[in-house]
């Protein structure tokens, strides 16, 4: 691999880290009728908040689906252009 698709890699990577120790929480309002689920924000993993969370798996792993892919195109991108210049 060239050094701008390590890097691409490495980056993407850290990124998604981030956002595995970061994922979206919400609550789950308990009405007569109605259950609702509020969003409560973004905290660590291993520091969830109060009033017994949960964790949003829609919204946690569609950004990382996201970025996976990006890094991927970005990579695949990367190697056309070397390709093209070599010739």
């Amino acid at each position: 691999m060239k050094r701008w698709q390590n890097m691409i890699i490495d980056v993407g990577l850290t990124i998604v880290v981030f956002l595995l120790l970061f994922p979206p929480w919400y609550v789950v309002n308990k009405g007569s009728y109605v259950h609702t689920r509020i969003p409560h924000g973004y905290h660590f993993l291993f520091s969830p908040p109060c009033c017994s969370p949960h964790i949003d798996f829609v919204r946690y792993l569609v950004p990382i689906g996201v970025v996976c892919l990006m890094a991927l195109l970005a990579c695949l991108e990367m190697k056309e252009t070397h390709h093209e210049e070599d010739a």
